[in-house]
């Protein structure tokens, strides 16, 4: 057994997607809208979150904390940051943050899975945890970002 979690990894890569086309779907103008305080919200904390959880699936495959990394959870600082930025970058920032995590859990070996780490708020869990973990988080914020569009 590879200790890598298949099926929730599929999921968490079919959740990744449908958050980025339901961004990616949102004009610009949506972004600086009525509502576009609570989309750019939850844009950031996709971004960050994402970038943050692959700093600490990083760290489960190689042991040595991440250079200059987000701390697990992401601060809120760092999350109103990037909700002020431009919608590009907004919407660049998910897509390489999430390019990155992938590349995280691709990486990640048998042992590797099993090492505990933090996922968010909360004590830490096993690395074979987040990708459920994160699916949830993406569809909630995909459901935001749905809302806004009907």
């Amino acid at each position: 057994m590879s200790g890598r979690p298949a099926g929730d990894l599929l999921q968490a890569r079919r959740a990744i997607a449908a958050f980025a086309r339901a961004l990616a779907g949102l004009p610009d103008a949506a972004l600086d809208g009525a509502h576009g305080g609570r989309l750019r919200a939850a844009a950031a904390a996709i971004g960050c979150g994402a970038r943050s959880l692959a700093n600490a699936i990083a760290f489960a495959r190689t042991g040595l904390e991440p250079e200059g990394s987000e701390a697990a959870p992401v601060p809120a600082e760092a999350m109103a940051r990037a909700a002020t930025l431009p919608a590009a970058a907004l919407r660049n920032l998910c897509t390489h943050a999430h390019a990155h995590l992938d590349a995280e859990w691709r990486d990640l070996d048998a042992a590797g899975w099993q090492v505990p780490v933090q996922a968010g708020e909360g004590p830490p869990v096993a690395a074979a945890e987040t990708p459920r973990l994160w699916t949830a988080a993406l569809m909630h914020a995909t459901g935001v970002l749905a809302a806004a569009a009907a």
